[in-house]
């Protein structure tokens, strides 16, 4: 008999970044006019080593969650008891070494990247060993990871499904695009869920599609993509500023403003430059 859930699901964030995925989870939000409730969910933990991403996150996804927090530090360094018990583990694992735009080392990364998704088997599997085994998870990258494989040419996609199967997971994976889905982009992204397998589950990835559908989210592939054209958005501009924001030119920006004032419409940047160092020598 399945228990029905009762208190937040906890979310653990591996490569956090910005905290997109955590946004996702989160809820409470607006989005192509439409309000996204508040979602069941507390964000326990989220780590990342990237300065800038880190910054980010802390002062947004706490509007969200006021418990979330992200750890600036190399997943490699974390100890698996830093880390609160967590029922969904999000891990969007760097995609550099097997996106197409990239060269594309896969697991022989000279940065060491390639192997990254070991870390979430190595922190999901610490849970599983103290008796807290998570209920899910959910594993995001680039399409280049598909066709890209281990040393032994096994795919890494196959490598990485059967690691977590053994973890005692029901997988499975689909590659999704992201206008497909209310999203302005022509991206694919490869998206990968387990579910505890004693909960007799596998994720339903059609779920998806009937989301779109009952919100009416803009989605090329239901034939509503108008409002994912840069052309809409830009119809009937807002010429006021938004919650009073206002940007400020550094001094540097505002002397090549003057610099570049005289360049008219249509003409060449280039040309007008070197005719402008010309006269300056």
């Amino acid at each position: 008999m399945e228990t029905r859930q009762t208190k937040p699901y906890r979310i653990a964030s591996l490569f956090a970044g910005c905290g997109g995925l955590d946004l996702g989870f989160a809820g409470g939000f607006d989005f192509q006019g439409k309000h996204f409730a508040r979602l069941a969910t507390e964000v326990v933990y989220a780590n990342d080593f990237d300065r800038d991403a880190v910054t980010c996150f802390n002062e947004n996804i706490p509007n969200y969650d006021a418990a979330a927090n992200c750890i600036e530090k190399d997943i490699r360094q974390v100890e698996l008891d830093e880390i609160p018990d967590y029922d969904i583990l999000l891990a969007g694992f760097p995609c550099q070494p097997f996106s197409n735009a990239g060269l594309r080392g896969g697991v022989n990364d000279k940065y060491n990247r390639g192997t990254l998704f070991e870390e979430c088997e190595r922190i999901l599997k610490g849970k599983i060993n103290a008796g807290k085994k998570p209920r899910a998870f959910v594993f995001e990258n680039v399409r280049g990871i598909m066709s890209s494989k281990m040393d032994d040419g096994t795919p890494v996609i196959a490598e990485i499904e059967n690691r977590m199967r053994i973890l005692g997971y029901n997988v499975c994976h689909r590659l999704v695009k992201a206008s497909n889905y209310g999203v302005p982009q022509n991206r694919f992204r490869l998206l990968i869920i387990g579910i505890d397998s004693s909960l007799n589950k596998t994720f339903d990835f059609d779920e998806m599609d009937r989301v779109v559908d009952s919100e009416q989210l803009p989605s090329v592939s239901a034939g509503r993509p108008e409002k994912l054209l840069l052309g809409s958005i830009l119809q009937n501009p807002s010429v006021e500023h938004e919650n009073g924001d206002f940007w400020s030119y550094t001094d540097a920006t505002q002397a090549m403003i003057e610099q570049i004032g005289p360049c008219a419409h249509g003409d060449k940047a280039f040309k007008y430059f070197t005719q402008l160092c010309s006269q300056v020598r």
